[in-house]
């Protein structure tokens, strides 16, 4: 049985980490924000383009994921979660995208233009998409966390090896622990 999930998922996980704490702390208006919008478009495309990686080779390294003997209720919460953080690396850089296009004609990051949706009305809600982009934004903080305390939980209240299953020292260091 695996202890530990595959360096490549390990990786990609703590790397969307960084990206989505950058991502958050650049957020606003990115037509308005200047280079600061820039990191947080750039992130936030690289959170996109980086989550498709992700489910490929958790398809492909799907039998070396850990099987942690954890409780049944615990298994469905953590699904659960883990569907519903899916899901906003699905749906925020979308919402995202569609708010960039709602608020520029044209919009560059290191001189590169994105091409944008800027002709085609594309909303026509009372909730704009760009609160919307930011609800879901919030609403994935708020379950990132909620699983990171799980993890930690994990650690120091049950004391097993759920945490230690993701950790980087995987990758950069001891593996025998």
């Amino acid at each position: 049985m695996n202890t530990h999930y595959p360096k490549a998922m390990i990786f990609i996980h703590w790397l969307v980490v960084i990206l989505v704490i950058a991502t958050y702390l650049t957020a606003g208006n990115p037509v308005r924000n200047g280079i600061v919008g820039q990191i947080h478009t750039g992130c936030g495309i690289m959170i996109a383009t980086i989550f498709l990686i992700r489910l490929v080779i958790r398809l492909w390294f799907n039998t070396k994921i850990p099987k942690h003997s954890l409780p049944n209720w615990q298994h469905y919460l953590a699904s659960i979660t883990h569907i519903m953080l899916y899901l906003c690396m699905i749906f925020i850089p979308i919402t995202g995208f569609m708010a960039l296009s709602d608020n520029a004609i044209q919009y560059e990051i290191l001189g590169i233009e994105l091409p944008l949706f800027s002709e085609i009305p594309i909303w026509d809600w009372d909730l704009s998409v760009g609160e919307l982009h930011e609800l879901l934004g919030n609403g994935f903080v708020g379950l990132a966390g909620i699983h990171a305390l799980a993890a930690l939980a994990h650690h120091f209240i049950l004391k097993d090896n759920v945490l230690k299953s993701m950790s980087l020292h995987h990758i950069f260091g001891n593996t025998n622990t």
